[in-house]
């Protein structure tokens, strides 16, 4: 979950250890609020992702939060 005080342009993304981008989860201009998106484990073609330590980057309007995951099968 993430909320904005207000809007901007936004990027939730789901990367990798070596900072790949596996899947996009959220991308383009969003009102204020609260909001909530959730990985399936799947990447960007469809496969599955594997166990291991995942990170969450949000970039709102420029600015970047990362948030580090680990998901286990």
């Amino acid at each position: 979950m993430f909320s904005l005080p207000r809007g901007g342009r936004v990027e939730l993304a789901v990367y990798d250890l070596l900072g790949r981008k596996l899947s996009t989860l959220a991308k383009g201009n969003f009102a204020s609020g609260q909001y909530t998106r959730q990985w399936n484990g799947r990447l960007e073609d469809g496969s599955e992702a594997g166990s291991g330590v995942y990170f969450y980057r949000l970039s709102v309007d420029g600015q970047i939060y990362k948030l580090r995951a680990v998901k286990v099968d």
